[in-house]
């Protein structure tokens, strides 16, 4: 059972030493100490800390395999043993992209980036071949 076994000891694992690392700032630093007992607040360097750490739980290295329909779960044990891999070997200049490809920067965004832009429409196309027929634009080897 993945949820019991070491996978689900090793999502603990990490909101545990996550909740360690914040509650030693908050008991270790004057910015810690000098917040509301509801509220910490956090330096810029670790904002993000809590976001990482969800997203190692839940990515394909730890996160819980889905019912993938009849291809079976999701991530394969390969999948998972292959990112757990390159996940250990990961510098801390690469770890966000080995646990979640898709975070990103978005303060330094140009301010075209993120606009919807649709798609051309497509006109009919040189050799599509219609139902039956010769393709459009071509010779079809027949009587014109």
């Amino acid at each position: 059972d993945a949820e019991g076994g070491s996978l689900g000891l090793a999502r603990d694992h990490a909101s545990d030493v996550l909740a360690t690392a914040l509650a030693g700032y908050r008991t270790n630093t004057p910015a810690g100490t000098g917040s509301s007992r509801g509220q910490l607040v956090l330096p810029d360097s670790l904002k993000l800390l809590p976001l990482f750490v969800l997203s190692l739980r839940k990515g394909r290295m730890l996160g819980a395999a889905a019912s993938a329909g009849r291809g079976g779960p999701s991530p394969t044990a390969d999948e998972r043993a292959y990112h757990l891999f390159h996940g250990r070997l990961a510098g801390p200049d690469r770890a966000v992209g080995s646990v979640h490809p898709s975070l990103f920067r978005v303060s330094d965004m140009r301010d075209r980036d993120g606009l919807w832009l649709a798609p051309p429409e497509l006109g009919p196309r040189a050799g599509i071949r219609p139902a039956g027929g010769a393709p459009r634009g071509g010779r079809g080897g027949g009587p014109p």
